[in-house]
């Protein structure tokens, strides 16, 4: 686990996602700090920065820089969308629950509701 940041550390970055919320208008309030700061460091080690300073200094030259760092932070859930092999390998375990649960059934466990004159319900068996 890692240790947690230095205050000056945690105020630069805190001054970093400061810099998004004003110039992006993104607000990472939801996110987990150490998972965050995780994400930013690996994309500041991309683009050979070392500081949070002067990763925001690249944010303020290189406006491009913005989709890069959240293409990284973010996670992309439409990449499982077009995951092919992710997608067959739902549709075969739900295909596999669906045969296990049909072995299960007989013709007899089928059941379907009933209303007596009063409205109340009763179940019965369904006529074969």
């Amino acid at each position: 686990m890692d240790d947690p940041p230095s205050p000056e550390l945690a105020a630069e970055f805190e001054e970093l996602l400061g810099v998004l919320k004003r110039s992006r208008g993104f607000y990472f309030t939801g996110y987990k700090r150490a998972s965050l700061m995780r994400r930013v460091r690996h994309r500041m080690a991309e683009v050979g920065d070392t500081t949070f300073p002067q990763y925001v200094d690249r944010l303020e030259l290189h406006a491009e820089e913005f989709t890069a760092l959240f293409d990284t932070v973010l996670i992309n859930v439409t990449s499982f969308f077009r995951d092919a092999p992710a997608w067959e390998q739902q549709r075969n375990g739900q295909r596999r629950r669906a045969a296990q649960h049909r072995s299960q059934l007989t013709l007899g466990s089928f059941r379907k509701m009933q209303h007596d004159e009063h409205g109340r319900r009763k179940v019965g068996r369904q006529p074969c």
